[in-house]
């Protein structure tokens, strides 16, 4: 029998489980220059963690007589077989129906792993979300399913400034005063890729004249966690070049940072209002205004 065949196969199918899993664990990412670098991180914790790959929960489907616990990474989906369950092998549908994986399972095996999505780390991952199965396979049939629903929903959670704010520094000394961290969140339940990160009337974007600039890439979110990303490039007065901000040019201004994200058409957004001033002796002086404050509805600083 095809394996097409073997994922459609329905007449033996004893029942489904609806999976959901977040992830848990923590895993380094690599900046993509000097000026920013990120790390993913989530809180939730799985038991046997150390059997199978970072970022991922353990979830146990209700009764089943094949699958006794299943677990999704951010990469692969790890199977625990039932005691007593005699089956050949499991195989991975995609959202359209098509093989993702397989794996034989022979006598006595109790643990399979499916692969579900590239590396992060060096292909920048990716896979189509959406509802996956698990089908159980024995004597070229199909004899239990369960269906996972793999989907990211990332957002930009907040935005820190190291005046105001703990921002992470690995330097040493003080972190410099316009260093901001951004927090993306992933509240869904598969791994996302944020692209890009670009910005709109940031002191910086001000005080280079230009908006667009991007302020960090390719961040792996896992699902049920968050990842940070330290910029130089928000709340910079001026550029290496020379090019410095004149605050008296401006009062308030709402900047906006936008994520653009691989596997979804979705952009979300951050937006912030800056009071631009000067001291006594005449410096620029930026200030964060209130955000019930600051924004109104068509997102422009009062």
């Amino acid at each position: 029998m095809s394996e097409n065949a073997d994922s459609t196969e329905t007449s033996r199918i004893a029942r489904r489980a609806l999976l959901s899993s977040i992830a848990a664990g923590s895993v380094m990412l690599a900046g993509c220059s000097s000026d920013s670098s990120s790390t993913a991180t989530s809180t939730s914790e799985s038991r046997n963690s150390s059997q199978t790959e970072p970022n991922t929960q353990l979830t146990t489907p209700e009764e089943s007589s094949v699958f006794a616990d299943i677990r999704v990474g951010t990469t692969h989906i790890e199977v625990e077989l039932a005691e007593g369950s005699s089956i050949d092998r499991v195989n991975l549908i995609k959202p359209d129906g098509e093989l993702q994986s397989r794996s034989g399972v022979s006598t006595g095996v109790r643990q399979v792993s499916l692969r579900f999505s590239d590396d992060w780390e060096y292909t920048r991952g990716g896979y189509s979300p959406g509802t996956y199965r698990l089908v159980a396979i024995a004597g070229g049939e199909s004899v239990e399913e369960a269906e996972i629903d793999l989907r990211p929903d990332v957002s930009i959670a907040d935005v820190r400034w190291a005046k105001y704010d703990s921002v992470p520094w690995d330097n040493p000394g003080e972190p410099p005063s316009h260093l901001a961290q951004i927090v993306l969140e992933n509240t869904g339940t598969g791994p996302g890729l944020v692209e890009t990160l670009e910005t709109v009337d940031t002191p910086y974007d001000l005080g280079v004249v230009r908006d667009g600039i991007d302020v960090g890439r390719h961040v792996m979110v896992p699902q049920g966690g968050t990842a940070s990303l330290t910029s130089r490039r928000i709340f910079r007065k001026g550029s290496s070049g020379g090019i410095r901000l004149d605050c008296e040019e401006y009062e308030t201004v709402t900047f906006t940072i936008t994520a653009r994200l691989q596997m979804s058409d979705s952009a979300p957004t951050y937006s912030q209002a800056v009071r631009y001033g000067t001291d006594n002796n005449g410096t620029c002086d930026l200030s964060l205004v209130p955000r019930e404050e600051g924004t109104t509805e068509e997102g422009e600083g009062e």
